[in-house]
């Protein structure tokens, strides 16, 4: 698919010296392919770093408005977001808002589910 001319491919990634990341343009008559790393920052930079098709991608970076709600992970840096947080702001800056907010339901529900669990408490169907 990323050679595919219909498709323009982008890298959800920060940029760096060697590749400054941008903001995303649409490419008329190219349908958006963007690829989403799910995987630690850690993880994530090697595979960068190891994938020739990957590194040479141009690279979309986000613009979180609010903090992450994701606090499941141990060391999680300011700033950053967890996966799911990432397709959620990435879908509303390509105007994808009603995708957006069914995404971010699916996640606060997850969350909210996943803390009621862990504290022996029994989330309630009725929200």
């Amino acid at each position: 698919m990323l050679a595919d001319q219909q498709y323009q491919p982008w890298l959800l990634f920060p940029g760096d010296e060697q590749v400054p990341a941008s903001q995303y343009q649409a490419a008329s008559g190219k349908t958006p392919l963007i690829i989403i790393l799910d995987a630690t920052w850690q993880e994530a930079k090697k595979m960068v770093r190891r994938s020739a098709w990957l590194s040479g991608l141009p690279r979309l970076e986000l613009s979180p408005a609010a903090a992450s709600a994701y606090q499941l992970r141990r060391n999680q840096q300011a700033g950053n977001l967890c996966t799911c947080e990432a397709g959620i702001t990435l879908l509303g800056q390509l105007g994808y808002d009603g995708d957006a907010e069914q995404l971010q339901r699916y996640f606060n529900a997850f969350i909210d589910t996943f803390h009621a669990d862990k504290s022996g408490h029994k989330k309630s169907d009725s929200a």
